[in-house]
């Protein structure tokens, strides 16, 4: 269907030039001698023939653009995380529907709308405070922000941000981090419920990283030898120092064996 009506308008551009060339013969009554008219009409041929030939990139041109812009706008629509751009007074222009489902918005209705406006009172200044830092250094800046969405749970969110060469317009990238906050909360109490314990024990404790070669002493390790807990630094050359060297020697072999799965635990009785 496409490639008749590309046909259908050439046609209709050659016609077209076939009436304008007969206009401007009748007009300056012009003869000219049959040889000259097979040049003209060869030079004619040709030039038609270069006229389609551009016609025919052009097309392509613009279908490759048009798939192009459906590519784009697949991928910034449907990415995972939300895209906004916004003015130098904070405003929205631009956003995917990733950021209007962040901002708990149809996509329209936030057109315009101030973006800081959704932003926690407590993390407010750190969101313009990225702003101010990414217009003068024109790099990329990042903070922490929480959203204050009506009718949503207060959730966590990582800004990332760019300036224009003018500095007229903002492009935030944002990804929900509610759940890594969570975890790293988790984890950090439960660190410290680890410590509390430890110091509550009267068992010595060091745990040893394979892979990194990291140790680590607990304070009632350090305290068993007679050290307090900032006077011995967690590095493993304080075991084999502070230890008889027979019960080095035997404590590495019992341990090649725990690590080569020959034992599955083992207890030694240190001087």
């Amino acid at each position: 269907m496409k490639k008749a009506k590309d046909k259908s308008e050439k046609n209709h551009l050659r016609e077209d030039a076939e009436k304008l060339l007969k206009k401007q013969f009748e007009k300056n009554d012009i003869n000219l001698a049959e040889a000259d008219l097979r040049k003209l009409l060869h030079e004619i041929e040709v030039h038609q023939i270069e006229l389609e030939l551009q016609n025919d990139e052009l097309i392509a041109a613009r279908e490759e653009a048009q798939l192009l812009k459906e590519k784009y706008i697949e991928l910034y629509d449907f990415a995972p995380i939300g895209y906004f751009t916004i003015s130098k007074k904070g405003n929205i222009l631009e956003l995917n529907l990733r950021g209007a489902q962040l901002l708990g918005k149809n996509r329209l209705r936030l057109m315009k709308a101030n973006f800081s406006m959704f932003v926690s009172n407590n993390t407010r200044p750190a969101f313009f405070e990225m702003l101010e830092k990414v217009t003068i250094v024109t790099a990329r800046e990042t903070c922490e922000v929480i959203l204050d969405i009506d009718g949503k749970e207060s959730f966590h969110v990582l800004l990332s941000c760019t300036v224009n060469e003018n500095g007229e317009l903002y492009f935030l990238t944002a990804t929900d981090i509610t759940n890594v906050k969570l975890i790293n909360d988790a984890l950090q109490k439960s660190e410290e419920r680890f410590k509390l314990a430890m110091k509550a024990a009267n068992d010595g404790l060091f745990d040893w990283n394979l892979e990194t070669n990291e140790i680590y002493y607990s304070p009632r390790w350090k305290l068993m030898l007679g050290y307090e807990d900032d006077e011995l630094p967690n590095d493993f050359s304080v075991w084999e120092k502070t230890t008889d060297p027979e019960d080095v020697k035997l404590s590495w072999e019992l341990q090649q064996k725990l690590i080569t799965r020959q034992i599955d635990r083992f207890v030694i009785e240190l001087k």
